[in-house]
């Protein structure tokens, strides 16, 4: 349908238009401001543009709890599971700036557990 082409349209435009090394560097500044922070294990996925963290003594309903701050917070943030007990933020679907304020909300919160 006419949807589908104007998503793959925009996708090819954000593309060619450097939107890819933009993403990454969101992603890489995600991960560098979360990295450190005590039971979680932060991984980079370059490729996709994820970022995944992993805790080491969180148990999925406090994952949940997580997911459900950062969700109902101000500004809302929607992140994945990743893993057994993880969260995965993609920073595909940020705009240009808005990794300040998801680095922000995560840390945040993750150091309140």
């Amino acid at each position: 349908g006419r949807e589908t082409v104007a998503g793959v349209y925009a996708a090819v435009k954000h593309f060619l238009n450097g939107g890819a090394e933009a993403t990454q560097l969101m992603a890489e500044y995600i991960a560098a401001e979360l990295n450190g922070i005590s039971g979680i294990a932060v991984r980079l996925d370059k490729p996709a543009s994820h970022v995944h963290l992993q805790f080491a003594s969180l148990s999925t309903s406090t994952r949940d709890d997580v997911k459900k701050q950062l969700f109902e917070g101000e500004p809302r943030v929607l992140v994945r599971n990743s893993g057994p007990s993880g969260i995965r933020v993609n920073a595909g679907t940020l705009a240009e700036g808005q990794e300040r304020t998801v680095a922000e909300r995560l840390k945040t919160i993750l150091t309140e557990f």
